[in-house]
């Protein structure tokens, strides 16, 4: 909107319509990328899926063959469906408007839960040793978005260690700086600059990654829940031995008080 005049109510008026112009267009920038992220994705298993079923139309085919097609049709069906399902997931976060649906909760019990889940993906199917050092870390916000923040980055992590590597989880106060942290970290194969920086981004996947599960979608989760919080993440790595992932979150002072009268 043009200038309207010096008038201290036409100027706070102008300043409020432009800036829910300028955050529409945000959201329909978003919006269109989104779409050709996903349509991009849900490609290439479609194209399969189609290769697939015509080849197997060609001639007759003895009933194992077509029972192996269908195994692999359906593997390609439950890709489609994570992707389909992570998006829905993105855009129902995106709708949390307000403080409203948050509560007094800590990261020591999502880091908990989080570790309970996964703890036998990484030591029993991965021959991964997991580590915890957890104390009271009080915040406002989602227990279960949390939990699902700590999951996806333990997840992240024993995808990219290698068997009898080490990923630990730690949560801590910082009542100077009046935070509280919460840090995953592995032993793994590491990130170089570039791919610190890609890799909140949807669908990005490094490339030593295109041929394992995942759609580069974990992060982007992580990501979404840590900007919810109001918190901040910061990624290190160095390639060869592993990386760290920290969120700051604001502490809840009041809470921490608490615990120091029992």
């Amino acid at each position: 909107i043009p200038f309207l005049g010096e008038q201290p109510v036409l100027v706070e008026l102008r300043n409020n319509v432009n800036d829910l112009l300028n955050q529409y267009d945000e959201s329909m920038a978003q919006l269109k990328q989104l779409s050709a992220d996903t349509s991009h994705e849900l490609r290439t298993p479609l194209s399969v899926i189609k290769g697939k079923i015509e080849i197997a139309l060609m001639t007759p085919r003895e009933p194992q063959y077509y029972q192996q097609k269908f195994e692999e049709i359906r593997m390609h069906v439950d890709n489609m469906q994570q992707i389909v399902e992570a998006i829905l997931e993105l855009s129902r976060f995106s709708k949390f408007a307000g403080p409203e649906w948050m509560e007094p909760i800590d990261l020591l019990m999502a880091a908990d839960e989080a570790c309970e889940n996964m703890a036998p993906l990484i030591k029993k199917s991965r021959h991964q040793i997991l580590k915890q050092k957890l104390s009271f870390a009080p915040v406002f916000g989602s227990l279960d978005l949390l939990t699902r923040v700590v999951s996806n980055l333990l997840d992240n992590a024993s995808k990219y260690t290698p068997e009898g590597g080490t990923i630990g989880v730690e949560t801590w106060s910082d009542i100077k700086k009046q935070k509280a942290y919460l840090r995953v970290w592995d032993t793994g194969q590491g990130m170089d600059e570039y791919a610190i920086q890609k890799c909140r981004d949807l669908f990005w996947r490094a490339d030593t990654a295109r041929t394992g599960g995942g759609y580069g979608l974990g992060l982007s989760l992580v990501q979404r829940i840590a900007e919810l919080h109001r918190a901040q993440m910061d990624i290190q790595s160095t390639i060869g031995k592993g990386s760290s992932f920290t969120l700051a979150f604001k502490l809840d002072s009041n809470a921490l008080s608490d615990y120091d009268t029992y």
